[in-house]
């Protein structure tokens, strides 16, 4: 009976893993290349990985956070991904979703400690992607089914751009701030 827990878990983690490749490979090709920032040493979905291992987030959190990326990208057309702010902006929308879907919850202090910046940035991330997002942060199902078919079928068709509505307009520009 253990040894099929365990099995249960492993065959878990790894379809976790694969999903968070998938959501990073779909950020990672909404970035927008020539800004000449200072990037993050860690890959983004190394990144991914160390957030949902060290807090504890479920998929769903996860596609939440895919879904407010989604909305900052959609409703702000001054605001642009990029490789200096994606590993911010991540950790920011997956904080914030957490503590939206999740019962229990870490502070922020250690949220800040996993995500590598300190508390004071992180409570400035999590309050700017909220007045981004005009503190509407539910999701309608039909919503959430959607990103998380979208998905589930790249990983069926990898060669396919996972996530296009990650893709910022043509002509915006990137933001000073880091969300």
């Amino acid at each position: 009976m253990a040894a099929a827990r365990a099995s249960c878990l492993v065959a878990a983690a790894k379809n976790d893993d694969v999903f968070l490749l998938q959501l990073a490979s779909a950020l990672e090709a909404a970035c927008v290349s020539g800004v000449h920032e200072q990037v993050a040493s860690i890959s983004l979905h190394s990144y991914a990985v160390r957030l949902g291992q060290y807090m504890g987030c479920t998929r769903e959190v996860f596609i939440l956070a895919a879904v407010y990326i989604e909305r900052l990208i959609a409703c702000n057309p001054e605001f642009m991904l990029t490789s200096a702010n994606v590993h911010r902006v991540l950790l920011a929308a997956v904080v914030v979703a957490a503590k939206f879907h999740d019962d229990q919850f870490f502070n922020n202090a250690f949220y800040a400690k996993v995500g590598g910046v300190t508390l004071k940035e992180l409570n400035g991330l999590e309050t700017e992607l909220l007045t981004y997002l005009g503190w509407t942060l539910v999701v309608h199902p039909a919503i959430f089914e959607r990103v998380e078919r979208t998905m589930q079928n790249y990983s069926i068709h990898p060669h396919r751009s996972p996530m296009n509505f990650f893709v910022a307009p043509q002509g915006t520009r990137p933001m000073r701030s880091v969300v």
